[in-house]
Formats: C-alpha cells, sequence, structure tokens
C-alpha cells in the first residue's frame, strides 16, 4: 500500500512539473516581439499659400574668404548685390549721362551751355554729387593759355554723351564699397573761377565766368 501511495505521488508530481512547464512554454512561445521604434516623421514640404508670391531665395556667402582673400569676397558681395538689384535681369547701366542745363544763360567760359552727367540708381535714396576741380584763370591772357591746352576746362563743346565713374562714382562694389549704389551726379569743371563766378558773356568780357549759378 505504503508503495503504491509513492509512485502515485511521484507520478503527480511529475504531471505537476510537466503542466508547469508546459504553461512556462506557452507564456514564452505566446509573447508579443519587440516592436521597433516608429520611424521618425518626414518633414513636411512647405506649401504657398494662393497669391502669396514666390519663396525668397537665399543667397549664402562664404565669409572665410575674408580671411585671405579679399577679392574674392568683394566677388560675392558684387554677385549678390547684382542678384539683388531690380533690374538684376539686364546688364547693369555704369555709365553716366549727359544733361545740358536747360537754362542756356548760364554757360562755360566761351558760352557753350553748361551741364552735369547723372546716374540714377532705382531704389536707393542716396545722392552723390561731385564738384571736378582744375584751377582756374583770372585774365585774357592766362585764360587764352588755359583755352588752347585745357578746352575741355572752359568748354562743353567736347564732352562725351556718357562717361564711366572710377574711385567713389565706380558702379563697381569693389571699386567703390561705400558707393557704387548711390545716384551719382557729376558737374563738370568749365567756369575756370572756382565755382564762385556770376559774370555772363559780354562785348566787354570775352570770357563767362558763372559758376555759382551753374551748381
Amino acid at each position: 500500500m505504503g508503495g503504491e501511495v509513492r509512485v502515485l505521488l511521484l507520478l503527480g508530481l511529475l504531471h505537476w512539473v510537466g503542466g508547469s512547464e508546459g504553461r512556462k512554454t506557452w507564456r514564452r512561445r505566446g509573447q508579443q516581439p519587440p516592436q521597433p521604434p516608429p520611424p521618425p516623421p518626414l518633414p513636411q514640404r512647405a506649401e504657398v499659400e494662393p497669391g502669396a508670391g514666390q519663396p525668397v531665395e537665399s543667397f549664402p556667402l562664404d565669409f572665410t574668404a575674408v580671411e585671405g582673400n579679399m577679392d574674392s569676397f568683394m566677388a560675392q558681395v558684387k554677385s549678390l548685390a547684382q542678384s539683388l538689384y531690380p533690374c538684376s535681369a539686364q546688364q547693369l547701366n555704369e555709365d553716366l549721362r549727359l544733361h545740358l542745363l536747360l537754362n542756356t544763360s548760364v554757360t562755360c567760359n566761351d558760352g557753350s551751355p553748361a551741364g552735369y552727367y547723372l546716374k540714377e540708381s532705382k531704389g536707393s535714396r542716396r545722392w552723390l554729387l561731385f564738384l571736378e576741380g582744375g584751377w582756374y584763370c583770372f585774365n585774357r591772357e592766362n585764360c587764352d593759355s588755359r583755352y588752347s591746352t585745357m578746352r575741355r576746362l572752359m568748354s562743353s563743346k567736347d564732352w562725351p554723351h556718357t562717361r564711366t565713374g572710377t574711385g567713389i562714382l565706380s558702379s563697381q562694389p569693389e571699386e567703390n564699397p561705400h558707393w557704387w549704389n548711390a545716384n551719382m551726379v557729376f558737374i563738370p569743371y568749365c567756369s575756370s573761377d572756382v565755382w564762385s563766378g556770376a559774370s555772363p558773356k559780354s562785348d566787354k568780357n570775352e570770357y563767362a565766368f558763372m559758376g555759382s549759378l551753374i551748381i
């Protein structure tokens, strides 16, 4: 009897252990595999509302060029400036154009009309006025000598219709970084009076000295 009880207990123990292992195995097999992390959200493309216009285009500059090559940096500045210029699709007009004074009574030394050269820069509110220099004459003898050797400084007859500005009148940002896009007025010197006279040409005065009226 005791032997039968021990056999039954042993069989019961084996049955319990087997069932427990089966349940453990079932739990392990029934577990869900670890889920991979969700992918990062895709960047959404910016949409332009109707009537809002085109997105603003950027013009990056490489400022490392300043360290060793200023010419390269200024070339980038020029390229950027021309890209932002209102007429960037067209070639920039770098010439100053001659305009003769409508008041023909205001003249150069020889009686030819005085004038000025103008280059407008659309969008700019800055103006640069440049008065040309060139010494003076004070009597008929030295004025005659001046007229024979430096007629351009006493007459407008040979002035070109256009001229290209240089230095502070230049339209190149690398040559004129502070004023290249200003409205420019160049007033040629043709009165030989240091811009101070107000005497017209007459039978008595062979030469006019009207510099103060020209400006």
